[in-house]
């Protein structure tokens, strides 16, 4: 026969109790940590797809402004050409009006019809220019 004291038992029970409690009391934490740990996995998930649309959507930006660049130096390009055709035909002018004493109004106008129409008229120019930007 095994005698116990009663107060060794109750102390023991008591304290089985508190770490039952105490046990539970850690499921439940866990648990919690468990939620906020999925909870913040679909966070970032979501964060990722929003940075990969922006690191997208700066691309294309960056593309554009390529774009732009590129047709800005081609436009600068074109600019200098016509400017230096401008100035040839600016001496010619100054020619015509010492030598045949016209008008140099009269032969502008003239060479802008001639050039509009060496490029197949002012639609065709339009055409050249949209297709640029497209």
């Amino acid at each position: 026969m095994i005698i116990c004291d009663e107060k060794l038992v109750e102390s023991m029970t008591e304290d089985y109790n508190k770490l039952a409690e105490e046990n539970e009391d850690m499921n439940k934490e866990i648990g919690n940590l468990h939620n906020e740990l999925s909870e913040t996995k679909k966070e970032n998930e979501k964060l990722k797809e929003k940075l990969d649309n922006w690191k997208y959507e700066v691309k294309c930006n960056m593309d554009e402004i390529k774009a732009t660049k590129q047709q800005n130096n081609e436009l600068k390009e074109a600019l200098k050409i016509y400017i230096s055709k401008w100035q040839q035909e600016k001496q010619t002018i100054n020619i015509v009006e010492r030598e045949y004493n016209l008008s140099g109004m009269e032969y502008v106008a003239q060479w802008i019809i001639n050039s509009i129409n060496n490029y197949g008229g002012m639609n065709d120019i339009r055409n050249i220019l949209q297709n640029k930007k497209d």
